[in-house]
């Protein structure tokens, strides 16, 4: 059984995760080698070393957003969950201006054409669409 666009989704959450605390590992190696005048003795190859190992777990965790991104990508967005999450917007928002700018700003957050870049745009293109005013 493949994996829902919610468990690909949880993945990609994960991911970020990684990212982040790969990033913290580096601010980390900066901040040490920043202070490392102050420390005694030689700072230099330890902090070398996180950064040489941290670079390469970002380049391994970046292949596997890249895998999950591919199949996530994969999937046809559900027109009919699209619509029901555009009305559902409009219940919550009051106007369809605020949620065609919420549609708008959150598919600026994605890669165009990635599953949740072509899912807001759809519910862009609903709003718009819609009688509702």
């Amino acid at each position: 059984m493949s994996l829902t666009v919610k468990d690909l989704t949880h993945l990609q959450k994960e991911v970020q995760k990684a990212r982040n605390i790969v990033d913290k590992m580096l601010d980390f190696v900066d901040l040490m080698n920043s202070a490392s005048d102050k420390i005694d003795g030689e700072i230099e190859p330890p902090t070398k070393n996180i950064k040489q190992n941290a670079e390469l777990i970002a380049g391994s965790v970046n292949e596997i957003k890249d895998l999950i991104d591919t199949q996530l990508n994969k999937i046809p967005v559900d027109q009919e969950e699209v619509k029901s999450a555009a009305h559902k917007l409009l219940l919550y928002q009051g106007s369809k201006e605020q949620v065609l700018i919420w549609a708008q700003q959150q598919k600026g957050n994605h890669k165009p054409e990635s599953y949740w870049w072509k899912y807001w745009q759809g519910i862009y293109e609903e709003i718009s669409e819609s009688g509702k005013g």
